[in-house]
């Protein structure tokens, strides 16, 4: 189920300025949600990203596949926003002659499937996927800005600039898929995949404070130590 996680000032200080920067968003461009506010997506790479720049955050009530595109056309929104399994329900619904009649550069979000990312960009005339994999209670998250053919579908890995500036601070653990556990070698540690490999991604913290970039869940502290491997 949903739980509450902390989410410090720091976190929505770097997070804002990182993913305006990262997409190009300008004052000019007006960027559409109809995620809830209380979920971070919408609060944090939403709200917190346009008051950085100064541009428009357009709000819809709600998510439905017969309002999404109009809501999108009449407020002329440039940018816009998914979750999960957002663009499959949009790809689902039957065809329109207005479908490519929107200003969208780039859809944001995360979540969009392998299968669903070319048609979707294809049947709406969008020219950019901005797809990242991160959560709220999380410490960092991965980015693909995918633009023509190249990348698609890809979100998983940092490439080697990336990977220098971060140091040795995200690794991709090897699983027991039987257990759906972390694997572990005779000494008890875990085992870096290899890069065509699927594993659970890691973020390391500070062993002598952890609270410093992991505040976890609302006076939950058992859910929270559960995501902290030692």
């Amino acid at each position: 189920m949903p739980k509450g996680a902390v989410v410090s000032f720091q976190k929505t200080h770097y997070a804002g300025p990182f993913v305006s920067a990262w997409v190009g968003l300008k004052k000019s461009d007006r960027f559409y949600t109809c995620m809830p506010l209380y979920h971070s997506a919408a609060m944090i790479l939403g709200l917190v990203c346009t008051m950085t720049v100064g541009s428009a955050l357009v709000l819809g009530h709600k998510f439905s596949t017969k309002t999404f595109w109009p809501e999108v056309r009449s407020s002329q929104a440039t940018m816009i926003q998914y979750v999960g399994e957002t663009c499959r329900y949009l790809l689902a619904a039957p065809p329109s002659p207005d479908d490519k009649d929107n200003n969208v550069k780039i859809a944001f979000g995360n979540g969009l499937r392998p299968d669903v990312w070319v048609r979707f960009k294809e049947r709406f005339g969008i020219p950019t996927i901005a797809e990242f994999y991160a959560s709220t209670e999380g410490t960092s998250g991965s980015w693909n800005l995918q633009k023509g053919e190249w990348g698609v579908g890809a979100v998983g890995r940092n490439g080697s600039i990336v990977s220098l500036l971060l140091g040795g601070g995200v690794k991709i653990a090897r699983m027991d898929a039987e257990h759906t556990e972390l694997f572990r070698d005779e000494n008890g540690f875990c085992v870096q995949c290899d890069y065509d490999e699927a594993g659970e991604v890691l973020w390391k913290l500070n062993p002598s404070d952890i609270g410093v970039t992991y505040q976890g869940y609302f006076q939950n502290p058992k859910a929270s130590g559960e995501k902290v491997v030692r």
